[in-house]
């Protein structure tokens, strides 16, 4: 049989001027669940006349009082506000209630000002738990990036007294869950893989949140690291991370899940292979893991679709087309890993004497890999019906410079 190569790239490509989703969107008012109340710049502190201040989402109509997801914003601990709050808010719909909480950034105070801002919050919350029919028991924390560090303090350092300073000092900030996505945890490691950004300058996010380079003072960011306060104590963990994140390596996550897991506490690490620095795209099976873990942790109520789906990190949340896996590979000459998609035909676990050809996909412009995911799903329909001989593709997952 003949085949048509440039008919069937042709018939792949195009699936690739489709656009390429986004993060959720940030119209908070918008995206509000009908009988949701809004209450903004609730003041749970004071620090020199500088008014801390956190938004609740809450059910006035609630018949009991609801668990309540504590949202931690990122960005590099140097900007991002408490309205960025659009990942959390279809929690709402789901039986949760929501506070997303402003705190101090490193321009304005240095490390621990941050975690204490964070612990205060906690602790105004719970104690007006009954003016917002919040269930003081059920708190957990989820933040992302430099939100994902904060909370996973949160859940580690239950015992720092130094870090519980302001009003009622007699309520606990301790949560009972923490969800973090893709925050740093041992400063001195990031960069064991070089990435995208140098985090040992005096001018990194991580020194400027402490206030001196990190690797001439090792004290001052060992004292930041949550990984420095685990002790087997903690409430569980849902720890997920980007298998192609060059802004913070996913070696972060996975030294805290191992260090959770040697001390017995219930850690679950998700890493997702086709997602960078940030969740992006279609991230339906992502929530519903999240919304799993909540349910579980905080309402006692097991996921059926969890239940359905034991590893859905490798078959849903990876992207879905038979065959394709995603590794990494150093470049010599830029120093650094970059992620690639390896497509393996139909046959290639059947023969294994047989021998493919191999095609190399490069993309144009910036690239992604939910663009990579569509075209090998072509190709894979193709090479089942006949359409097209089997072959192995590569393609590099829409990096820059990144052959």
């Amino acid at each position: 049989m003949g085949y048509d190569l440039v008919a069937v790239i042709r018939n792949a490509m195009g699936i690739l001027f489709l656009g390429v989703g986004i993060m959720c969107a940030m119209n908070v008012e918008g995206a509000l669940p009908k009988g949701v109340r809004v209450e903004k710049d609730l003041v749970y502190g004071t620090v020199s006349d500088r008014e801390l201040v956190l938004d609740v989402y809450w059910h006035p109509d609630a018949e009991e009082a609801m668990p309540l997801l504590i949202w931690v914003h990122g960005g590099a601990w140097r900007k991002g506000s408490k309205s960025n709050v659009g990942n959390v808010l279809p929690m709402l719909s789901k039986g949760y209630a929501v506070a997303s909480v402003g705190y101090r950034l490193s321009g304005e105070a240095i490390f621990p000002a941050q975690i204490q801002d964070c612990k205060a919050a906690v602790r105004w919350l719970r104690a007006h738990a009954g003016d917002y029919k919040l269930n003081g028991d059920k708190f957990a924390a989820w933040g992302s990036s430099a939100g994902g560090h904060l909370v996973a303090l949160l859940g580690t350092a239950n015992d720092v007294a130094d870090w519980e300073v302001g009003d009622h000092l007699d309520v606990s900030s301790r949560v009972q869950a923490v969800c973090d996505w893709f925050g740093p945890t041992d400063f001195l490691r990031m960069n064991d893989v070089k990435g995208k950004m140098d985090h040992d300058p005096a001018n990194s996010p991580e020194s400027e949140l402490v206030g001196a380079p990190i690797q001439e003072h090792p004290d001052l960011a060992g004292n930041a690291n949550p990984i420095s306060y685990v002790s087997g104590d903690e409430s569980p963990f849902l720890i997920m991370h980007g298998g192609q994140d060059f802004t913070v390596l996913k070696n972060q996550s996975e030294l805290l899940n191992v260090a959770l897991q040697e001390q017995g506490v219930s850690s679950t690490l998700v890493l997702i292979d086709d997602q960078g620095h940030g969740f992006r795209g279609e991230r339906a099976d992502i929530m519903k893991l999240v919304e799993g873990f909540f349910d579980e942790r905080l309402k006692g109520t097991e996921s059926v679709w969890l239940k359905e789906n034991p590893n859905p990190w490798v078959t849903q949340c990876a992207p879905g087309v038979v065959g394709m896996r995603h590794v990494l590979f150093q470049s010599e000459r830029l120093g650094k890993y970059y992620g690639y998609s390896v497509y393996l035909p139909p046959s290639y676990e059947q023969y294994l004497e047989q021998r493919f050809p191999v095609v190399y996909w490069l993309h144009g412009r910036n690239g992604s890999p939910n663009v990579i995911k569509r075209l090998l799903a072509k190709f894979d329909a193709a090479m089942k019906t006949g359409d097209c001989p089997e072959m192995i593709i590569v393609a590099p997952n829409g990096l820059q410079m990144s052959m």
